[in-house]
């Protein structure tokens, strides 16, 4: 037996030893999460959980003890304790160097950190995409904004009265933004990140297709202006959630499930951007009930009163302090499902639950 074979038996013994899971050929551990949660796995990519409590409590740079071990001979996902969302195909070696029980958080920091650096490239490198290449066409016309009290037995006054609004061609996100999107920004110099980044389980890595979380509205309209992009305005973000129809929620008027949104009854995380299909809007507009909340330009107001008739945003001069989001959370209940839901923030406000979603003008050019 070689040495690097009877080095490679001694560490999945020691995985054995201190978790109980067999050890595969292809194994590697990766940085996870304390408490359990849904996890997003890409195609040959499975993830099993082990107890952080059994294995060494650092790697060599003290990083926090590890729980998940990732297996590509696995068929099934059992136990997640941790989001996995690499793009492509990790390469990771057979055998270990001298691998002890001893040294097996030495050996596991030396595996995270090159699925760190590899999956990092594919975040950062190659060239930029086009800004417009996953957005949406909403086409002109006129569609009926507001609540539909025939409809909807659940209207709130701030979204009366209910009435016909002209909008323009637009361009619109199909899917929120996403972590990686929102690092490309960052690492640009840009774009800024809330201090409270483990509680907004930021990792443009392991969690590129998650919604990027805890952005304030200055921060989302960053985003977009380095994009390319704008912010929606209200008007248009309604548009492309409802139609033309005068529809209680994207999909239509049926209530709503798992199947087609996502908030607090279907879990207490979101999900990667797109994930549920069936809850598109008509013009196929994702994630517009559920996962994030999204920013849109216009200065809050407590009715539609006053508001304008043709797409625009609505702001005052000079600006109030208010603005409007959007959409549901993850963490949250049902009213805010409703393509009519509207809420008012102050323009501060990062909660975990705060997203980004952007628009853009119309031209030739961009088809």
């Amino acid at each position: 037996m070689s040495p690097n074979s009877f080095a490679y038996l001694v560490f999945c013994f020691a995985v054995v030893a201190f978790t109980g899971i067999g050890c595969g050929a292809d194994s590697v551990v990766v940085p996870g999460r304390q408490e359990p949660m849904d996890a997003h796995v890409p195609d040959g990519l499975d993830v099993v959980v082990i107890d952080s409590g059994r294995i060494p409590d650092s790697g060599p740079d003290g990083d926090p003890a590890l729980d998940v071990i990732v297996d590509v001979d696995y068929e099934t996902v059992t136990d997640i304790g941790s989001d996995i969302a690499l793009d492509g195909d990790v390469e990771v070696a057979d055998t270990t160097p001298d691998a002890t029980p001893d040294t097996t958080s030495d050996v596991v920091g030396d595996v995270v950190a090159d699925i760190r650096e590899d999956a990092a490239a594919s975040v950062d490198g190659g060239p930029e995409p086009d800004p417009h290449e996953d957005m949406i066409l909403v086409p002109a016309g006129e569609f009926w904004m507001g609540c539909n009290e025939e409809l909807d037995a659940f209207c709130r006054p701030n979204e009366h009265p209910y009435r016909e609004v002209y909008v323009p061609d637009f361009l619109i996100d199909r899917t929120e933004v996403t972590q990686a999107a929102y690092e490309r920004c960052v690492a640009a110099g840009t774009c800024s990140l809330t201090a409270e980044r483990e509680a907004c389980a930021w990792d443009p890595v392991l969690r590129s297709d998650y919604p990027v979380t805890c952005i304030d509205w200055y921060q989302a309209r960053d985003y977009c202006l380095w994009a390319g992009k704008r912010l929606c305005s209200e008007a248009e973000w309604e548009k492309a959630a409802r139609g033309d129809d005068g529809r209680i929620y994207p999909w239509g008027n049926t209530p709503p499930t798992c199947e087609l949104m996502h908030n607090s009854s279907c879990g207490a995380e979101p999900l990667p951007v797109g994930s549920l299909p069936a809850g598109a809007s008509p013009y196929g507009v994702e994630d517009m009930a559920g996962n994030a909340r999204e920013w849109v330009e216009d200065d809050w107001h407590s009715n539609y009163d006053g508001a304008p008739d043709d797409g625009s945003a609505w702001i005052d001069s000079p600006r109030s302090i208010g603005r409007v989001r959007r959409g549901c959370c993850f963490g949250g209940l049902g009213g805010g499902l409703r393509t009519s839901a509207r809420v008012g923030e102050l323009a501060g406000h990062d909660c975990s639950c705060m997203g980004i979603r952007c628009c853009a003008d119309f031209s030739m050019e961009k088809r």
